[in-house]
């Protein structure tokens, strides 16, 4: 990944924002691994928070990741690699609190790995947690912090921790995080042995997704990897996958035609014949005898008016479907 993945660096030096292309591109491809299988999050409390759409580079309170959820609340993320305790993190912390404030089908979730400081991935984290759940006693000094930050704008914490979580992934190479994002390809594959491959495709999707601050559902995400030579599943249940495996199947089945007595494969794309269908005044006249020399004679006269591409008289076949 790291090959053709640069990371974003700001004037203090470290990655932008504690994060970078790298982690936010892997954390994209995590979202996306799990609307493909329709597997819930596991980041928020008491909601199954199960991702149907991710788009990037929103300009919302969490920025990187926004994430829609089956319910139809969604999950502002804001991306941090190596995230310390500085102005930058107390910012990104403020902006996902007065996120929630404004908005109630907001979740907000700082997405951070295990380089990022002890006091804000295990300290505050667990606080959050306890905090969502009525307890205020035995706070840790960083999360003191937190509440009279959020007392000079006038939010109070206990409508701030129920829909703000800090979570914790590692998305490196070889990573937990990884594995995870694989295992849930594993089931879309016919060939589960592509896994990797899917993986990688997702990351490299992901770097596109900041790049031009697009977003995904699992149509796309299937296509992209059914045109991308990944065999995908014709048993699992999301109907996406399968629609997708269902057209490649076709699509392949029907990309040449045998010549029969001569064993030659022909491309449809280019061995074809043009279609032209006869108007009803065209055919007026043709006498309905059963006799052979009528009928050989009606198939000449018909091949002779297919000729004759006046006043409307012929229309090409495909646009029978179209307009009926």
């Amino acid at each position: 990944m790291q090959s053709f993945l640069k990371e974003k660096t700001n004037k203090s030096g470290g990655s932008a924002g504690g994060g970078g292309y790298n982690y936010q591109a892997a954390a994209i491809a995590y979202v996306c691994s799990h609307i493909l299988l329709r597997q819930p999050l596991g980041w928020l409390f008491h909601t199954k928070d199960l991702p149907v759409k991710v788009a990037s580079e929103t300009g919302g309170p969490g920025d990187d990741l926004d994430i829609y959820l089956e319910d139809n609340t969604h999950i502002e993320v804001q991306v941090k690699h190596g995230l310390q305790k500085n102005g930058d993190f107390w910012a990104t912390l403020l902006n996902l609190s007065k996120g929630i404030a404004n908005d109630s089908n907001l979740h907000a979730v700082l997405l951070v790995d295990t380089t990022t400081s002890l006091t804000i991935r295990d300290n505050l984290r667990n606080d959050l947690t306890r905090l969502a759940e009525g307890r205020d006693d035995e706070l840790k000094p960083i999360t003191k912090e937190l509440l009279n930050k959020l007392k000079e704008i006038n939010l109070e914490i206990k409508e701030i921790a129920p829909r703000l979580r800090i979570i914790v992934i590692d998305l490196h190479p070889s990573s937990s995080g990884e594995a995870t994002g694989k295992q849930c390809l594993t089931p879309l594959l016919s060939d589960q042995s592509q896994s990797q491959a899917a993986w990688m495709i997702l990351v490299k999707d992901g770097l596109d997704l900041i790049t031009h601050r697009g977003q995904r559902d699992s149509v796309v995400l299937s296509r992209l990897l059914s045109t991308s030579n990944i065999s995908l599943s014709k048993t699992l249940c999301n109907l996406d996958v399968l629609a997708e495996s269902f057209r490649s199947w076709v699509s392949a089945s029907t990309e040449s035609f045998t010549i029969a007595g001569l064993g030659v494969a022909l491309p449809i794309k280019d061995a074809w014949m043009q279609l032209q269908v006869l108007s009803d005044e065209v055919q007026k006249g043709a006498t309905d005898s059963k006799r052979l020399e009528h009928v050989i004679a009606k198939y000449h006269e018909w091949e002779r008016l297919a000729e004759r591409n006046q006043n409307g008289a012929v229309t090409e076949a495909e646009h029978i479907a179209a307009f009926n």
